[in-house]
């Protein structure tokens, strides 16, 4: 016999949206509670308003 997995998300479930930054190898991540494309939209503006990173060549 074969027992289901029973547990119980109490705290619910965290979402966690993430970019890897080339030039320096920082992450820039944000946890959210909810996974909607609204979220991600505001961690892109962020992203964007952080300005570009100056990668020295």
């Amino acid at each position: 016999m074969r027992l289901r997995a029973t547990y119980t998300r109490d705290q619910g479930v965290r979402h966690m949206i993430a970019a890897l930054d080339l030039a320096t190898g920082r992450l820039h991540y944000r946890i959210r509670d909810r996974k909607r494309w609204r979220e991600f939209l505001a961690f892109l503006k962020t992203c964007a308003a952080a300005g570009p990173t100056s990668a020295s060549t």
